[in-house]
């Protein structure tokens, strides 16, 4: 059985603001690859300002309970993770929330994790 801890892939969130003065959320990498079963994906948001929610952070969409088996994880305001079971290759969609700390506004993000070359 795999553990939580095999395998680590880091996601930098940040939020920018465009040039109408509207945030918008990015993730880097914007595809997450995931190379071997039993992966943790680590979300590290970079932006002041701005936090995690704690629940449901990071969640795939459409749900897929055979490579995600666990909802993701919130750490702290400024990380959560989600565990990779790897069962099978493709591509999966999935959405990053975060929330502005002063006014409550929600931005949320769909970047994609790669199982598999």
């Amino acid at each position: 059985m795999a553990t939580l801890t095999d395998t680590l892939v880091t996601v930098s969130v940040t939020v920018t603001t465009d040039i109408h003065g509207n945030p918008r959320v990015t993730c880097t990498p914007s595809e997450a690859d995931v190379l071997v079963p039993g992966t943790t994906l680590q979300f590290n948001l970079a932006t002041t300002g701005w936090a995690f929610p704690t629940t449901d952070p990071v969640y795939v969409d459409p749900p897929d309970l055979n490579n995600f088996p666990y909802p993701s994880a919130w750490v702290n305001s400024t990380q959560c993770t989600l565990y990779d079971a790897y069962t099978s290759t493709g591509l999966f969609s999935y959405l990053v929330t975060v929330q502005h700390t002063t006014t409550g506004q929600v931005l949320k993000h769909d970047p994609t994790i790669r199982n598999g070359n």
